[in-house]
């Protein structure tokens, strides 16, 4: 067998190696999405990064206490699409986001909607 011929069988058998392991990253199995919450509060950070979005709300509890949640989204290239961009959300930033929220029970989970404070649905393409 040439040495050509070698790596090209040794490419074909790793390519799919690699191709699972990147689809295994994109699991959303921690997040449970049978029992979708709302959050109200403010925006700490809006992280428009690969590969995946964030959003870190502080969500005051009926008990007073500030809790701070951290909240993921698509990746950026997927949401740019729907129009969203690194100045669609600002610190200070009074929204209500539904949450599909970690099955663990902690301040986590993937974000869906986000409405600004009065419940009207943010228009990324509008503008703030």
């Amino acid at each position: 067998m040439t040495k050509l011929l070698k790596k090209i069988i040794c490419v074909l058998v790793l390519m799919p190696m690699a191709m699972n392991s990147g689809y295994a990253h994109h699991s959303f199995a921690m997040f449970d999405a049978d029992n979708p919450i709302e959050l109200a509060g403010t925006i700490v950070e809006w992280q428009y990064s690969n590969p995946h979005t964030f959003i870190i709300l502080n969500v005051i509890g009926e008990n007073g206490d500030a809790t701070e949640w951290t909240l993921e989204g698509r990746s950026p290239s997927a949401i740019y699409r729907l129009g969203w961009t690194p100045e669609s959300l600002q610190a200070g930033d009074k929204v209500i986001i539904n949450v599909n929220p970690l099955h663990s029970g902690e301040a986590g989970g993937s974000f869906r909607v986000v409405s600004w404070e009065d419940g009207t649905l943010i228009d990324p393409k509008v503008g703030r």
